[in-house]
């Protein structure tokens, strides 16, 4: 159990946990230290007296932390964010061998159901008996032949067929639309006249294929304002949205909506990391003696243990960070469907002189965590502009509105959205707004320019930011750029000759649906030609007094990138600069 004389040292405080309480903005949060009671929540589960499987990895950064770990604020802000998963990684029983554990944990990932808007593709008129005001003009719809519709009910004079698509993604059914509900076709003339117009619903098909992309509506317009420039008689284009039925409580009229379960199950790939060090006995004497004789080695050639762990702690949280942002599956066999292609990764078969007799048995499949931007790329919330200019008012109406809409959709307030870049970027950012705020309100920019936007900083962790409220939509929603040395190091890297390729803009939910989730730690310590074990195996140790030692120390982190909602982030990159066009 830690003793709060371990943890009530500032310098050895490890950051764990943020305040904020939406999607996780950064410029509202606090981060925090832990009391000794929240250190010891995290060791253990005092409800059935278990210790958590965190216990490893929290204990290697406590012992980063007293070696004087320089902080890195964005290492220590993805962190924060960690979960344990750690109950999803179970081994699976294998007949005549060990537990097999997969590559992967399932875990539930949230969809938005967007399913009001529907674009129209196509439209027909209908050949038939019947009367109609309209005129009945366009290519004629066969039953069965041009589209799914059969002609049951009777396809008449007058009638229209439109084919809808869903305007975001979902899953396409007829279902959508009930028949006698109504819909509003929003359209514009050729010359610019805009058209809302609105039919009921006759009938609907689906495409027949097992995967349909989109459904015929047979329509029926229940006005005689066809004369009228707002209404469309002949729709192949515009928006489709739906309007209630309109039934009086003595009709029979009960028909049950189509509801649709935004959770699915995804597979979220783990990966196992390791750092370790071997010291030998003999270093160990030559350096003390060096250290004593030396002045020039002490002062100059040596590095102590502490120091060597806190250069590799460094390095290794510098290539962790860069693994959940970017790291890619190891193979086209990284899928649910063909993991077990992947390498096999099994028991040590023997070392130098010792067989267990263990060796050769298949433990698990070798795959590659895999990142942020990947996992959203595949999700079409990633955009590369291919060197050319981001402008802020199409980035932001375009990409953040929906984004914006996702993230109100989970019930939180989202009122301030983080925008992670580099410094030249977010100058860039600023520029761009200004400007946007020039165009926007002419004589009055000055006193916008003034009120709109503000600045925040959180020195400790390197975090600096520039907030700006949105002059159109979404209304009331401000956008933080937030820079930080990490990304300022990624840029920088690249130089003048690949700049494009180091500008991002990461309007990504850290902290709040995109987080790494733990599911095992582990921490090993080994000392190699200790007289007591060698006697065991070989008489002749026993007649030895001394022998050099290796001490090696191991510890391996089996962890995972979660984005929950791939809807609520989004990366935009590869943009030459980002300037303002009206």
């Amino acid at each position: 159990m830690p003793t709060q004389s371990i943890i009530d040292s500032g310098q050895c405080s490890v950051i764990t946990n943020n305040s904020y309480d939406t999607r996780g903005s950064l410029t509202r949060t606090q981060l925090k230290a832990a009391t000794p009671t929240e250190v010891l929540a995290w060791y253990y589960n005092s409800s059935d007296s278990t210790w958590n499987p965190l216990k490893t990895w929290l204990a290697h950064q406590f012992e980063m932390q007293m070696c004087g770990i320089r902080r890195m604020g964005f290492w220590d802000w993805i962190m924060s964010g960690m979960k344990d998963r750690s109950a999803l990684w179970k081994p699976r029983s294998v007949a005549r061998g060990p537990g097999l554990i997969e590559p992967f944990i399932l875990g539930l990932q949230d969809s938005v159901l967007n399913d009001e808007s529907w674009t129209i593709s196509a439209g027909w008129r209908c050949a038939g008996s019947g009367n109609s005001p309209f005129s009945d003009t366009g290519t004629t719809y066969t039953a069965s032949s041009t589209g799914p519709l059969d002609g049951s009910p009777a396809i008449n004079t007058g009638d229209r067929v439109i084919r809808v698509s869903p305007k975001y993604t979902l899953s396409v059914s007829s279902d959508y639309f009930p028949v006698g509900y109504k819909i509003v076709i929003q359209s514009l003339t050729s010359g610019g006249t805009t058209q809302t117009t609105v039919y009921r619903i006759l009938d609907t098909a689906p495409e027949a294929v097992t995967t349909p992309t989109y459904v015929d509506l047979l329509l029926k317009a229940e006005t005689d304002n066809n004369a009228a420039a707002w209404f469309n008689a002949a729709p192949s284009s515009g928006v489709v949205r739906l309007l209630p039925p309109n039934v009086m409580d003595v009709e029979a009229y009960c028909r049950n909506r189509i509801n649709v379960n935004t959770k699915k199950e995804v597979p979220f790939w783990v990966q196992t990391t390791r750092q370790a060090r071997r010291v030998s006995s003999e270093y160990e004497k030559v350096r003390a003696q060096l250290l004593r004789d030396n002045g020039w080695y002490a002062k100059f050639v040596d590095l102590d243990e502490a120091e060597r762990n806190r250069q590799d702690e460094v390095k290794y949280r510098r290539e962790m960070v860069n693994a959940l942002l970017f790291q890619e599956p190891i193979s086209s066999n990284q899928t649910l469907a063909l993991w077990k292609n992947l390498e096999q990764v099994t028991s040590i078969n023997s070392g130098i002189t010792v067989d267990p007799g263990t060796g050769g048995q298949l433990m698990a499949y070798r795959a590659n965590l895999v990142g942020v931007l990947p996992q959203l790329r595949a999700c079409g919330q990633a955009l590369d502009y291919q060197n050319t200019a981001l402008n802020p008012r199409t980035w932001v109406e375009t990409y953040i509105y929906p984004l914006y809409r996702a993230r109100k959709s989970a019930n939180r307030p989202v009122d301030s959205i983080d925008v992670y870049t580099d410094s030249d970027t977010a100058a860039q950012a600023e520029t761009a707004f200004i400007d946007w705020y020039k165009d926007r309100y002419g004589a009055d920019a000055q006193i916008q320019i003034d009120a709109k936007i503000t600045t925040g900083a959180m020195e400790e962790f390197g975090f600096y930011w520039r907030s700006f409220k949105v002059p159109t939509k979404p209304a009331g929603v401000v956008i933080n750029f937030i820079v930080n040395e990490a990304f300022d190091d990624l840029k920088d890297a690249l130089g003048s000759t690949y700049e494009q390729a180091g500008r991002y803009l990461w309007t990504v939910d850290f902290g709040g649906s995109v987080y790494p989730a733990m599911v095992a730690s582990n921490h090993k310590v080994h000392t190699v030609g200790e007289l007591s074990d060698l006697s065991k195996i070989d008489a002749t140790f026993a007649c030895v007094m001394e022998n050099p030692t290796e001490r090696v120390s191991m510890n391996s982190t089996t962890l995972t990138m979660i984005v929950e909602c791939p809807l609520q982030s989004r990366v935009d990159y590869g943009f030459s600069q980002i300037s303002y066009t009206p």
